[in-house]
């Protein structure tokens, strides 16, 4: 008889352990393999890499004395950037549509220069759903006397 009190004991006592089991692993494993998953296969590093770069960037082209032109070397054709006052962001966009998170770094601005707020991004056609990049992207920023601004490719830069 006192078998049997202890083995219903054990069976609701193991029975509690294992829907508490399953409880942590929906509400924290779930979620996190889910964001891990995401970050894994999206473009989350590389638009936080780029708005930093070009936010420290920005921060020396606006502190520079001369005129200059800075081509960026890296390529960037799949993200658009905005900038705006004391910050840049790093969007991917399909169309209009904003996809994944938006990478955002801040700078200091000179209040002697003046920085254009523009949104920079790729001349994009799409075949289908899958985006065709006419123009490979290179950022270039140009500072002119005491403006900047940012382009988006080597002959944009030619033609003003």
């Amino acid at each position: 008889m006192l078998k049997s009190k202890r083995g219903s004991e054990y069976f609701t006592l193991s029975w509690n352990v294992l829907v508490r089991l399953i409880v942590v692993f929906v509400f924290i494993f779930l979620p996190v393999f889910a964001f891990v998953m995401q970050v894994t296969s999206s473009d989350y590093f590389e638009k936080n890499y780029l708005a930093i770069d070009l936010g420290i960037l920005t921060d020396t082209v606006l502190a520079s004395p001369n005129d200059l032109i800075y081509v960026y070397p890296h390529d960037t054709q799949k993200f658009s950037f905005d900038i705006q006052e004391n910050n840049i962001r790093v969007i991917n966009k399909k169309g209009t549509i904003i996809e994944g998170s938006i990478a955002k770094y801040g700078f200091i601005e000179d209040p002697t220069t003046k920085l254009y707020y523009d949104e920079v991004q790729p001349i994009v056609t799409y075949v289908g759903e899958t985006p065709e990049y006419v123009i490979p992207v290179r950022i270039a920023i140009v500072k002119a006397g005491d403006t900047v601004r940012y382009y988006n490719t080597k002959e944009e830069l030619i033609n003003e």
